[in-house]
């Protein structure tokens, strides 16, 4: 490990030869730490955006686009962001990091209507008509100040 922009290299190789592979995830545990490590996060979630229409696992194309939700938002790209995390709602629908990390964009973006569909969805999944109601209630409010 005397080279570790080689190394990076050979992970960043190794995950696009193995998308189908049982050991994907072990790789992308080995290839984010690197990024990580060297401040190449960025290159990490373009190789992910590249092999993520290909991976065949769900678990692990969930995590794969968690990253890279994750990545946009660290550097303040909201829509993309929200994108993504609507894409993995689409495939998991009580993700309750994802419903989260929406409820927030939503609320820095003052988008009134996401929001509200959101906070619903939310409260509905954690069975609380109450909570259904209180998103209900925030609706106008959000709205006048938008």
């Amino acid at each position: 490990l005397n080279d570790p922009s080689g190394a990076f290299a050979t992970y960043g190789q190794a995950v696009r030869d193995a998308v189908a592979e049982p050991e994907l995830g072990e790789l992308l545990d080995a290839f984010e730490r690197l990024g990580a490590q060297l401040g190449r996060s960025p290159e990490v979630v373009e190789l992910y955006r590249a092999i993520e229409p290909d991976l065949l696992d769900e678990r692990v194309r969930l995590r794969v686009e968690r990253v890279i939700a994750q990545e946009a938002l660290r550097g303040k790209d909201l829509d993309a962001a929200a994108e993504t995390y609507r894409r993995i709602l689409d495939r998991a629908p009580d993700d309750i990091a994802a419903l989260q990390a929406l409820e927030d964009i939503y609320r820095r973006t003052d988008d009134a209507n996401a929001l509200y569909d959101i906070m619903v969805r939310r409260a509905e999944l954690a069975g609380s008509a109450g909570g259904a109601r209180a998103a209900s209630a925030e609706l106008p409010f959000r709205m006048e100040a938008g």
